[in-house]
């Protein structure tokens, strides 16, 4: 029987909308524990706080600033109620639609370089592993994935295609700009961006452009999303708070954050996708590079910007969901050197295409199956439960340890800006829970909850000053038993309610 026609120009589409349909089955997959902190921290910006200035993390703000303003949009601006899991699943369906936008950037983009067909396949490739590198969940990575799209698909205009006007360049600093402020690891993906720029320039002998009002707008639009954060840290002399935290934290604790076993399972998904990676040198290199040739300057951004994702993976060299900014340039990578060895084969790949497209489909739905099943949050809504039962919407609460997500969950605020505990060495810690204490003491909430993996609650043998004072001023009210989470790490919460 033979394949239906298929215009290379619908793949994308197809593939676009079939990841938005098969994703609807993500929304009621397990929660991914680094949700629990994107999602709360949207929450709580949502709610008028500042990130970093009045609650801790070492990741960059758009993420928090976007779901916030997202929630808002959803509650005052739409009239929608969200209480618990609704805030998990708008975040999620908010990295679908951006998925979506990013599989139509990387076929326009693979278009221009190559051709529709190319664009097409490239789609596919990206789209088959969006759930396996958690493309679907409310995390970063979504975002960063389609800004750095979106900023080599703004390049391509300026450098390959010569259109070089005050807006093309103003795109591309947005878009730049805009990647740096979801994902500080990102700024060596700028840099690679603005070298290759003034590569391009100095190879064809127009440096006095590199001082111009068309620059002047590149750097306007890297300017604005920038100082659209920096605007309310600085109004609010918060600025050593962002500071200490998105970028010294991470210098000053990099021993602690890596993760040196890099495990099989990772490494095996990014080889499938990247075999060709190499291929593609080769082919590049033997074109005989000529610098004053278009075909020069697009191999020249396609492997700047992979190469140049690469720091994304680290310091969690072992988190699988750091992949997905690497996929975009892989895939098209990939495309374009598996168009290029089958040659004259282009329509039987046609209907490799078109079969590749129907495998997304039913790996998407396969990978959907295996993760609805175990709730990683199961333990944690059933205290949320309890705790937004038995409080105000005025009473807040400390959760010790990391398990962020309990304030979303009950819509709770926390009685201090530490919602998790970070890495840290044995003198940072006593910092921290000096600062904890101080706050704890100042908030006075009416509940604090200890998750624990070995059966003991609050442990003061631990020297942890703000624990000690907990166990000083709160009587253990409730024991909470569940199934272990986390690779076994967690099986009991404690509640501890404030005397008299």
């Amino acid at each position: 029987m033979p394949l239906p026609r298929l215009h290379p120009g619908l793949v994308p589409l197809i593939a676009a909308a079939a990841t938005v349909l098969l994703s609807l089955g993500f929304l009621q997959a397990r929660p991914f524990p680094d949700e629990g902190i994107f999602v709360t921290g949207g929450w709580l910006a949502s709610q008028g706080l500042l990130p970093y200035r009045d609650f801790f993390d070492i990741h960059s703000p758009g993420i928090f600033f976007v779901l916030g303003s997202f929630y808002r949009l959803l509650g005052s601006g739409l009239g929608l109620d969200l209480a618990g899991m609704d805030f998990l699943l708008a975040g999620r369906l908010l990295a679908v639609l951006v998925n979506a936008a990013t599989l139509l950037a990387i076929y326009f983009l693979a278009r221009k370089i190559f051709d529709a067909w190319t664009g097409a396949l490239a789609v596919v490739l990206h789209a088959v592993w969006l759930p396996v590198f958690y493309g679907f969940w409310a995390v970063i990575e979504p975002f960063t994935a389609f800004f750095s799209a979106l900023s080599v698909l703004a390049l391509h205009r300026v450098v390959a295609e010569k259109r070089r006007e005050p807006l093309d360049l103003l795109w591309l600093g947005l878009a730049l700009g805009f990647t740096l402020v979801f994902k500080q690891t990102l700024l060596v993906f700028v840099a690679a961006m603005v070298l290759v720029a003034a590569a391009y320039l100095i190879a064809y002998r127009q440096t006095r452009h590199l001082v111009s009002l068309k620059t002047l707008a590149a750097v306007a639009g890297l300017a604005t999303p920038l100082l659209l954060v920096l605007l309310p840290y600085a109004l609010s002399n918060a600025l050593p708070a962002l500071m200490q935290q998105t970028l010294s934290y991470a210098v000053e604790n990099a021993g602690l954050l890596s993760n040196p076993g890099l495990k099989a399972e990772y490494l095996a998904v990014p080889l499938l996708l990247f075999f060709f990676t190499p291929l593609g040198f080769y082919w590049a290199a033997r074109k005989g590079l000529n610098p004053f040739d278009s075909a020069f300057w697009e191999r020249v951004i396609l492997f700047a910007w992979l190469l140049s994702t690469l720091p994304n993976l680290f310091p969690f060299v072992g988190c699988c969901h750091h992949l997905l900014p690497l996929s975009p340039p892989a895939a098209i990578i990939s495309a374009g050197v598996v168009m290029k060895i089958m040659g004259n084969h282009y329509p039987r790949l046609k209907k490799v295409a078109f079969l590749a497209l129907l495998l997304v489909l039913a790996l998407n739905a396969f990978v959907a199956l295996r993760l609805v099943g175990k709730d990683e949050f199961k333990g944690v809504k059933e205290v949320a439960a309890f705790l937004q039962a038995n409080s105000t919407q005025r009473d807040r609460i400390f959760v010790v340890h990391d398990d962020p997500e309990v304030y979303f969950l009950a819509q709770r605020l926390p009685a201090t800006k530490y919602i998790y505990y970070p890495f840290l060495s044995p003198q940072g810690f006593q910092g921290m829970q000096a600062e904890i204490k101080a706050d704890l003491q100042a908030f006075k909430p009416w509940f604090v909850v200890d998750f624990s993996g070995t059966g003991e609650p609050l442990n003061p043998a631990r020297n942890a000053e703000a624990e000690q004072w907990v166990l000083d001023e709160y009587d253990k009210v409730k024991t909470f038993e569940f199934e272990s989470r986390y690779n076994d790490y967690y099986r009991y919460a404690y509640v501890y309610q404030r005397k008299g």
